[in-house]
């Protein structure tokens, strides 16, 4: 799917914030959680997410969908990250 096409999907599922990020190379977000569930669609680059002691790498396509209150942390790979958040 296009950007666009991922925008508009997330946006019909109920997401009512919908936009992109671009991390640097190797950044990291300390385990954290939100009030709300959060998708995570990867455009450019990849991204370990883990939740609940489980790593997986994102990659371009990817998904991942973290229910509200769940604790996560995620670090950018070697060349950055391009990805849209619905929240």
């Amino acid at each position: 799917m296009t950007r666009g096409e991922w925008e508009a999907k997330l946006k019909t599922e109920g997401f009512a914030q919908v936009y992109a990020r671009m991390d640097p190379p190797e950044m990291s977000y300390p385990p954290h959680a939100h009030s709300g569930p959060v998708a995570r669609v990867i455009l450019e680059g990849d991204m370990v997410l883990t939740v609940g002691g489980d790593s997986v790498t994102l990659s371009p396509g990817d998904r991942m969908d973290i229910p509200a209150s769940v604790t996560h942390a995620a670090r950018i790979g070697p060349y950055g990250c391009t990805y849209l958040i619905g929240e």
